[in-house]
């Protein structure tokens, strides 16, 4: 379909980004109506709740559905939010909102920027080194203090389909693998649980 984005299913928190706010079984297109961007993606990205987007050519990267903990990374818990909404990198960050690469977990999203470096909010930052520490609600990043690499991550995990909703793994440019987040399941593979 020319890289148009298409949700389908249960209709809570507003995933499938139509504005209906009606389950679906058949495949609906994302409204992206009022934004400047088409409806092309290179890159859909589900999680329990919300949705994240790479459009295709602007490379702006949106989300839509549940705003529970910052996964919409603008400070805002509630409404859901029922069509695609553009992250704004440039209010906390003095940055454009431009990604190569970008994945999403339960309340919570991280993104490698084309400036090579990698911002998580919500709770793709909860409980964990290499961040801040905190459940920050909007986008900051992520900081490699406690390891000699920079950061510059290639590839992010579908962090949607990792073994804990609140862990984030990525893979270096070193081809490295690191993971942040909450360590009480075995998603670190550091036997600490």
């Amino acid at each position: 379909n020319g890289g148009k984005g298409f949700c389908r299913g249960q209709e809570d928190y507003g995933f499938i980004g139509n504005s209906v706010g009606t389950d679906s079984t058949v495949p609906i297109e994302i409204d992206m109506s009022g934004h400047v961007d088409s409806k092309n993606f290179s890159k859909i990205s589900v999680a329990m709740g919300t949705v994240c987007g790479l459009h295709a050519t602007s490379n702006k990267m949106y989300c839509w559905g549940s705003r529970w903990s910052g996964a919409m990374g603008d400070g805002v818990g509630t409404p859901n939010q029922l069509t695609p909404f553009e992250i704004d990198m440039m209010t906390p960050l003095g940055i454009t909102n431009s990604f190569v690469e970008m994945s999403n977990t339960f309340g919570g999203a991280c993104g490698i920027h084309t400036n090579g470096k990698t911002y998580c909010w919500g709770y793709a930052n909860a409980y964990g080194a290499p961040l801040t520490g905190d459940n920050s609600q909007l986008p900051i990043e992520i900081n490699m203090r406690n390891n000699a690499e920079e950061n510059t991550f290639a590839k992010l995990g579908d962090m949607g389909r990792q073994s804990s909703y609140w862990n984030t793994c990525a893979i270096h440019t070193n081809n490295k693998a690191f993971c942040w987040g909450g360590s009480w399941s075995p998603a670190f593979g550091d036997g600490l649980g």
